[in-house]
């Protein structure tokens, strides 16, 4: 069965997950990815058929190198992004606050293992991604962290 979730040529909506995974310091994991101009982005996963939003969460563990738990559920923000050949689909991304509960090993086969992990502070994380959202959308996440 095909992912009903996940957008297709005949289906340009996505859906997925994110999580928003807080250090005892207060500060925020994010990614910061070389091979799309070192862009940053929260941490998040397409979700999957027959899944809870539970389990979508927990294969944030695999592209971060962090076991979470969810404390609450902040909101959905819609945004748009291009497929391979330029056409628009349409994203929404449910976001989760976590805590860490252990560190584990990144999965060297997820997508994103390639990125760079930094935890930064609320204020500077806001300013960088609403300057990313002036050329692309679905880089800008702030409006889910200004509800931290």
């Amino acid at each position: 069965m095909d992912n009903l979730f996940a957008w297709t040529e005949n289906n340009r909506y996505h859906l997925s997950v994110g999580a928003v995974i807080l250090n005892s310091e207060g500060k925020i994991l994010v990614h910061k990815l070389a091979r799309i101009g070192d862009k940053y982005f929260l941490p998040k996963k397409t979700h999957k058929s027959n899944s809870t939003l539970e389990d979508t969460l927990s294969r944030v563990e695999a592209e971060t190198g962090y076991k979470v738990k969810p404390i609450r559920y902040l909101g959905s923000r819609q945004s748009t992004f291009p497929d391979n050949l330029g056409n628009q689909v349409n994203k929404t991304t449910l976001y989760i606050l976590t805590e860490i509960i252990e560190q584990t090993q990144r999965d060297s086969e997820d997508r994103d293992s390639d990125s760079e992990l930094l935890w930064m502070d609320k204020a500077e994380l806001i300013n960088i991604m609403k300057d990313q959202g002036k050329s692309e959308n679905d880089l800008d996440e702030s409006s889910i962290l200004e509800l931290l």
